[in-house]
């Protein structure tokens, strides 16, 4: 989820229960990581698309905003059903 959506949001890691387990804090910045995971980099879900599956540029323009409508961290700011129906890349 990070290397699609980019750092996941202080609020949302602190929710979490066992925070200090998995997170560490970078002294110099203040900014949270993982603690046993590095080297992490936003990789946006279009370039994906194209560069390794090889999808036509306005096919992964599409897909990939339809599926980040989705692939949002926090649950209540996700598309809901109903409305991905109406996305112009189901009828495509």
């Amino acid at each position: 989820m990070i290397e699609l959506l980019g750092p996941m949001p202080k609020t949302y890691a602190l929710a979490a229960g066992n925070f200090e387990k998995f997170f560490r804090q970078d002294p110099t910045t203040g900014k949270f990581s993982f603690a046993k995971i590095g080297g992490l980099r936003h990789y946006p879900l279009e370039r994906l698309l194209a560069e390794k599956y090889r999808y036509k540029q306005a096919e992964a323009t599409q897909l990939a905003d339809f599926l980040m409508q989705m692939l949002k961290w926090f649950p209540t700011a996700r598309a809901s059903a109903r409305e991905m129906l109406k996305h112009p890349w189901l009828t495509m």
